[in-house]
């Protein structure tokens, strides 16, 4: 289950007998809501750059696959 900085925003709990401070529960769901906020943006950027790295490698066995061919070209028409 997947729960996200508004969920966290949102929830609401019910009202006991002696039960938890409403307002120190709502500061610990706003800071845990901030946290989450700050971790998702960190996994997506992460994300950014693992799609951009990948395709740099891509490109890069590309070039090395032209290369060989090229060698091997090279080397055949040497022979």
């Amino acid at each position: 289950m997947k729960i996200s900085p508004m969920d966290i925003q949102r929830q609401s709990f019910d009202r006991a007998f002696r039960g938890f401070d409403r307002d120190e529960v709502r500061t610990f769901l706003a800071t845990l809501s901030d946290e989450v906020a700050t971790l998702q943006r960190e996994k997506d950027d992460l994300e950014r750059q693992l799609r951009q790295l990948e395709q740099i490698v891509n490109e890069h066995r590309e070039r090395e696959a032209i290369l060989k061919n090229t060698l091997l070209t090279a080397q055949k028409a040497a022979e």
